[in-house]
């Protein structure tokens, strides 16, 4: 009977590690909301992400002031018609009809993009 108990338990420890070495990883992003002035008004997007569940919905807020009348379920972008340069903006998740987070509030874009500095190691030839 301990041979057959002391069996077992080893095959759960290498069960245990084995998931814990192949389970998946995740990085720690938010939203990542941005907001970018288009013809027609002000572009939003942002992340879903893979903790996310599938009824996952999102509400928006412009200048503090919920924007969408129905929260959103079908994508992470939204025009918002009546934005202007000036507006800044937040989402907040909707998880079982509760607003549950909220995202970090963002200016619209001076420029249509961002610029990422590369820090390129110099070649030694």
């Amino acid at each position: 009977m301990k041979k057959i108990n002391i069996l077992l338990l080893s095959h759960l420890v290498v069960i245990c590690l084995l998931s814990m070495l192949y389970s998946s990883q995740m990085e720690r992003l938010d939203r990542g909301l941005v907001a970018i002035r288009v013809n027609g008004g002000v572009f939003l997007s942002w992340r879903m992400l893979g903790s996310d569940p599938p009824d996952v919905g999102f509400n928006i807020y412009r200048d503090g002031v919920k924007i969408n009348s129905t929260v959103i379920q079908d994508r992470t972008n939204y025009l918002d018609t009546n934005g202007s340069s000036s507006s800044r903006y937040f989402i907040r998740t909707v998880i079982n009809g509760q607003e549950v987070e909220t995202s970090k509030q963002v200016s619209v874009l001076s420029d249509n993009y961002i610029e990422i500095r590369l820090n390129v190691p110099l070649i030694k030839e």
